[in-house]
């Protein structure tokens, strides 16, 4: 049998926790590999996207990708039809949100840690995304503060979303621990001044 994977444990200097979402607390990116699959194939698009590049894109917004898909390939949507892509895109993940399972080991922590740390969720999908999500894995109230994309103006691998995350809680990034599953989530949050565990040597053994 494999061996079980270790938790992280928080060190004493760190006095809050921030947690990616897709990928980090919620086994959701083979729901959101499916949604975008079944988008892009709507819009003829889909070729555009290979498995690897959408893992490498975990923590950009939907309309972002969107953007650079349509410029690729040589098309133009306007403002109100990538909004629409976007909320087509969520339409499909929200049909299969009922087979998203917890990342128990890093579900854990948070839960482990609950009331006795501040903590906080810093997402690069929509607030409505990360309800669902949240929802699905029966946690959505456990957080101090939710940083979404619609709370930024600048994505990850921009440190926006985990500044604003340590902001929200009252904690100096110094002194906050961030779980990413994702090279772009972590350079967000190292950017942020933050420690960072990479979820995926925790899970490596699973």
């Amino acid at each position: 049998m494999p061996t079980p994977p270790t938790p992280p444990i928080p060190q004493p200097h760190h006095r809050a926790l921030i947690f990616d979402c897709d990928g980090t607390l919620a086994d959701s990116m083979p729901v959101h590999w499916i949604a975008w699959n079944e988008t892009l194939k709507t819009h003829g698009l889909d070729h555009l996207m290979p498995h690897d590049r959408f893992l490498a894109w975990g923590g950009v917004p939907a309309r972002r990708i969107f953007q650079t898909l349509a410029d690729e390939a040589g098309r133009s949507f306007t403002e109100d039809q990538l909004t629409a892509l976007a909320a087509e895109k969520y339409d499909n993940y929200f049909k299969h949100a009922d087979t998203i399972r917890p990342v128990e080991p890093i579900l854990d922590v948070a839960r482990q840690y609950r009331s006795k740390l501040p903590m906080a969720v810093a997402t690069g999908s929509s607030r409505h995304g990360v309800t669902r999500t949240l929802t699905a894995i029966d946690a959505l109230d456990w957080w101090d503060a939710i940083i979404t994309a619609d709370d930024v103006t600048q994505h990850k691998p921009h440190p926006e979303t985990f500044s604003k995350a340590a902001e929200a809680i009252g904690i100096d990034p110094a002194h906050c621990l961030a779980f990413e599953d994702t090279d772009l989530g972590m350079t967000a949050a190292r950017d942020a001044g933050m420690d960072v565990c990479d979820v995926r040597t925790v899970l490596a053994n699973v």
